[in-house]
């Protein structure tokens, strides 16, 4: 309802002090005296919420979880009359007296990471902290033709020659029956609020949104005579080229406040559509005005950029003690600190501890850690923690979540200590197979009165069995000033030399772990008190060169890569671990051997997941620069924030063996500005101050010859979509190395495997993701005018000329693996490009009488791996088999023992017949090598392919008799960041997976099991069920449960069971049950 301003020096640093790079404290003054040994650190009198469990003393390790035990409000503090201000006044959320109420709207004791966009919505009629107002649906008047000026909005015109209509409805049905072609018409109608919409409206911390629905297929909206909203383009108009996909856009505005009135407001819709074959007005393209679970269209700022999940505000608060803090801060006579970090807050956050503003971060993608020592209470009062989340705005292109959505920890040290994320930066500057030389520099942080002798030692040993493998013989002595830090190198020349080494590979990631202890160094040498640090890191080599390519311990490795976005599915943004590593896992299966994290840092729990299993990461920092890609996203901060926020990045991933390349930025907008030129060269600068060892890249989109100076800062240049430029810019700049940061699913490969400077690709995308709706969406278009090119006709076909998909399209439907894991027909036969599998054939759903199909650049056709097909008996069916078998060898396709004949023969440039497209690769778009294409009357019974001694059959399912549940493990840990991944299957009588299945499964989690539902869903973009839900309805016979041990009240035991049953009553299915156990 108001513009989203955030005064960076207010809302950042603290009070009395100033904030470093991660948000630490320098220069504050002492609020409550100098913590000391043997006190514990509390607060001010607070009472304690309803229902909360016990408040939780923390361990005396030095990391500990900080994930349990928060309570949450989903919207704007009533107090908070600033919205992004830092002072806590008397009675708000960060007010250490005020007194957290399941009965005003708090959940209390839940778990992070958590993603409240995620979760359902309260009904609309419910609902305080989104309101929408619902004027779409219902009777309106109507005029044809257009006015001068806004005149036809204004209220108390006379409205006598204007005609009734129902909405929503298009204006060429009766009773309008408006075919005019470029033609404009004015919707209005009068409407009454009641004094909650009233008082919302003018609330500028909540607001009210007019939810208008689709409009075809320009509009300017107007409330009381005022503009409200403008999706009008006027050149696109004026020179006759309004595309259809406008019409599948939602339109939901703001209402400013004061506008509005308790009665006789009216609201007024100016219409343009090009008319004739074109659909106009108020009409409905989706699923309609309808909020459903986490989904809302009319109050979602996003829209179907974000999956039209809903933001806004989101307040965290944690009250806890702290035990033994002598022991845990070390015993050099000033005391130990006390940090908090969380790995990611989305977005724009601020902390306040005990009432006090201590830090925050804008970017929801950085890791930042504060140091609360100082504002830590003396007595034996609690303290209470508070986070406020400002997720307002048109801030993502994709779904990004909100809240405290990955880890929070707890960190306890002496004064001298470890630097940010334990200060270690670990390089193999030789190795050879005999040898590998390690460096590892550890920075000591000083947080003392007085300057400090600081002694440093390593440990190496091996990961997987413990052994030692080196140690220095003689620890480091270096001076380290008050607030200051010192570098403590060691090396190959203290002993740092590991015999042996095992490589870190794609094929063997062989970890080593370097263990750091700081020592304080008192008189006489004494040790007075240490800190330990310990992280993991991998021995191998990289290079990059256009002849040899990228090299992995002296190997060429073309790097099978794919874009993965953050979300995990049905767990919305929560980066719970086993979620994190499943879909590396999932990748890793399906021959990935590379990933980028466009368009951001993913978790340390990815990077963990990439490390153990062996895959490969260019790991991504920023989506835009100076320039923005939407109204309110990083752009505002990237100025004063970019050198932090990479800072971060670096100095918390560097140890990570999987990174190959750190990317400073996809699609950069101001690319081919000068500016935009002198960015690249500054970030790249930036980047190898920190690190020299991994190259530098940044993603472009259909380049030119004017990236050219982007470029020429970078080791490796980023290409998007350009396939066919790898050829002649090598010839134009031959020692220019060339990664696919981007390629649509069927053009992947291109020019690849045969042009050493082209080092991989990277496909769009690995995994399917919430947001950017419908991109790769597939469907029949059966308009009035099918035959005829694309976008004529009925606004479906949109699909071809645009990526909008309308409400509720909420799932981008481009990946390989959809979002719960499962494989989708691309998939199939990327294994086959990939040889991950000798075969594979695909079978093309039958498609209506007289339709086409209107793909994207990023769809793939509608094939199953299926055929079971009942009522299309003797329909020709499409099939298309994959093989990258000798051209020699024949691929032959048999149908119940008899041959098929080819339609067309093998060929690696073969087009697809059944799908067209408006993307041109050199007339060639749609071509798919590696594939032989059959056309087959369709019959119950056995479908085989055979090329040479390879074989892949597909069977007729029977009809569905039951469920069936599959536990991806069987035992899982006993911890809330652990999961069991469920699949549920409709299956026929021989256990055979009925793929054309959808049935309403209900899911039960039995009473006593140690463990709950966690989520539940398909991989179908178009299912608006809740994933809160008990239940799931299969898609391609099958839906996925998602089992957590323990729950936000109980913690996880060992040795326990929890037993999951599936059951279809109203299908006539036999249930399924199956337990999973906790150790």
């Amino acid at each position: 309802a108001v513009p989203i301003t955030r005064s960076r020096a207010e809302l950042y640093p603290p009070e009395g002090g100033r904030l470093t790079a991660l948000g630490e404290l320098v220069g504050c003054k002492m609020r409550f005296g100098i913590l000391s040994l043997g006190l514990h650190v509390v607060v001010a009198t607070r009472a304690l919420p309803l229902k909360r469990r016990p408040i939780p003393e923390v361990s005396a390790s030095r990391d500990v979880l900080f994930d349990d035990a928060w309570d949450f409000f989903r919207g704007p503090d009533p107090k908070d009359t600033e919205l992004n201000g830092t002072k806590c006044r008397a009675g708000m959320f960060c007010d250490p007296s005020y007194v957290v109420n399941e009965a005003a709207g708090w959940l209390t004791g839940l778990d992070v990471p958590h993603d409240w966009s995620i979760f359902d919505l309260p009904e609309r009629a419910n609902d305080r902290s989104t309101p929408v107002l619902e004027i779409r649906n219902g009777t309106w008047l109507f005029r044809r033709g257009d006015c001068a000026g806004d005149e036809w909005a204004k209220a108390g015109l006379d409205e006598s020659d204007w005609e009734s209509t129902k909405v929503p409805a298009d204006w060429r049905d009766p009773p309008l029956s408006y075919t005019d072609t470029n033609a404009t018409g004015w919707y209005r109608r009068s409407f009454d609020v009641d004094s909650d919409q009233l008082a919302f409206a003018n609330n500028p911390a909540i607001g009210l949104k007019l939810s208008l629905g689709s409009v075809a297929a320009d509009d300017i909206t107007f409330l009381n005579g005022v503009e409200v909203g403008n999706n009008w383009n006027a050149d696109g108009i004026a020179a006759g080229d309004v595309g259809c996909q406008d019409s599948l856009k939602y339109r939901t505005y703001d209402i400013p406040p004061g506008l509005l009135k308790r009665t006789g407001n009216t609201i007024a819709v100016r219409v343009f559509s090009e008319g004739g074959d074109h659909p106009g007005g108020l009409i409905d393209t989706g699923s309609g005005d309808v909020r459903s679970g986490w989904l809302d269209a009319g109050a979602s700022d996003g829209g179907f950029q974000t999956g039209y999940a809903v933001g806004g505000f989101g307040w965290y608060s944690k009250t806890f003690t702290l035990s033994e803090v002598a022991k845990s801060g070390g015993g050099d006579g000033s005391g130990g600190r006390i940090l908090v970090r969380f790995d990611g807050v989305y977005m724009s956050s601020t902390v306040w501890l005990n009432g006090q503003h201590i830090g925050g971060r804008p970017y929801g993608y950085s890791t930042f850690e504060i140091d609360l020592t100082e504002y830590m209470n003396t007595n034996d009062d609690p303290n209470v923690l508070v986070v406020r989340v400002d997720n307002r705005g048109q801030n993502s292109r994709w779904y990004s979540g909100s809240g405290i959505y990955r880890h929070v920890w707890l960190t306890r040290t002496p004064s001298l200590r470890g630097d940010r994320f334990g200060g270690i930066s670990i390089t193999t500057p030789k190795v050879t197979d005999g040898n590998a030389e390690v460096e590892v520099v550890a920075t000591v942080r000083n947080d003392g009165k007085s300057t400090a002798l600081a002694s440093v030692t390593v440990q190496l040993s091996d990961e997987a069995t413990g052994e030692v493998v080196a140690s220095t013989s003689a620890s480091v002595v270096i001076s380290v000033g008050p607030n200051s830090t010192a570098d403590a190198t060691l090396a190959a020349e203290d002993g740092l030399v590991i015999a042996d080494p095992s490589r870190w590979d794609v094929d063997s990631p062989s970890l080593y772990r370097a263990t750091v202890t700081i020592s304080s160094v008192g008189e006489g040498s004494t040790e007075v008190s240490t800190d330990t640090v310990s992280t993991t890191f991998g021995v191998r080599t990289i290079s990059f060169d256009s002849s040899m390519g990228f090299m992995l311990n002296g190997r060429t490795l073309k790097l099978q890569g794919g874009c993965v976005h953050h979300d995990n599915g049905p767990l919305g943004s929560m980066a719970l671990d086993r979620a994190e590593e499943r879909r590396v896992e999932v990748l890793k299966a399906n021959g990935y051997n590379a990933i980028r994290t466009s368009h951001n840092p993913p978790s340390p729990a990815f990077l963990d997941a990439c490390d153990r299993l062996g895959v490969v990461v260019m790991n991504e920092a920023f989506d835009c620069w100076e320039w923005g890609k939407n109204t309110d996203d990083y752009h505002l901060e990237f100025d004063d924030w970019w050198q932090e926020d990479l800072r971060t990045m670096l100095l918390r991933d560097r140890n990570h063996p999987s990174i190959v390349m750190w990317s400073i930025g996809n699609e950069i907008p101001m690319r081919d500005d000068p500016k935009g030129a002198e960015l690249s060269q500054n970030l790249s600068d930036y980047v190898r101050a920190i690190d020299p060892t991994r190259a530098v890249t940044s993603a472009v989109p259909m380049t030119t010859s004017d990236d050219d100076p982007f470029f020429a800062p970078l080791d490796v240049a980023g290409y998007n979509y350009s396939p066919l430029m790898y050829e002649p810019d090598h010839e134009a700049h031959p020692d220019r190395i060339i990664v696919a940061t981007e390629t649509f699913p069927v053009w992947s490969w291109r020019g690849v495997e045969d042009q050493s400077w082209v080092i991989g690709d990277f496909i769009w995308t690995a995994i399917d993701y919430i947001g950017e709706s419908g991109i790769g969406a597939n469907g029949y278009y059966t308009g009035s005018d099918a035959e005829n090119a694309i976008g004529d006709g009925d606004i479906q076909a949109c699909a071809s000329d645009d990526t909008v998909q309308p409400y509720a399209y909420h799932i981008s439907f481009c990946g390989d693996i959809d979002i719960v894991g499962h494989r989708k027909p691309q998939a199939f036969y990327r294994n086959v490009l990939w040889n991950v599998s000798k075969l594979e054939l695909a079978v093309h759903a039958p498609m209506p009488e007289g339709s086409i199909e209107p793909l994207t650049p990023w769809s793939w056709p509608d094939e199953r791996q299926s055929w079971t097909w009942p009522g299309h008996e003797e329909r020709d069916m499409t099939v298309r088999v994959f093989s990258r078998a000798d051209p020699s060898v024949p691929v032959k396709l048999y149908l119940n023992g008899e041959e098929v004949a080819a339609t067309d023969p093998w060929s690696e440039a073969q087009d697809d017949p059944c799908c067209i497209g408006q993307f041109d690769y050199g007339g060639a778009f749609w071509s798919t090598p590696f594939s032989t294409t059959f056309v087959v009357p369709y019959a119950a019974g056995n479908l085989t392919a055979v090329v040479g001694d390879d074989v892949r059959t597909l069977v007729t399912a029977g009809a569905p008799v039951g469920l069936r549940l599959t536990p991806d493990r069987d035992i899982i840990n006993a911890d809330r960041s652990d999961l069991a991944y469920m699949t549920v299957e409709v299956v026929d009588a021989y256990g055979r997976i009925v793929p054309n299945a959808v049935v309403d499964v209900s899911l039960t989690v039995t009473e006593g099991s140690e463990g709950e539902l966690a989520a539940a869903g398909s991989g179908n973009p178009e299912d608006a069920r809740s994933f809160q839900s008990n239940a799931c309805t299969t898609f391609n016979g099958r839906c996925m449960a998602i089992l957590r041990p323990g729950s936000a009240s109980k913690p996880p035991v060992v040795n326990g069971v929890i037993k999951l049953t599936a059951s279809a009553h109203e299908a006539g299915l036999v249930s399924s049950s199956a337990t999973v156990a906790t150790a």
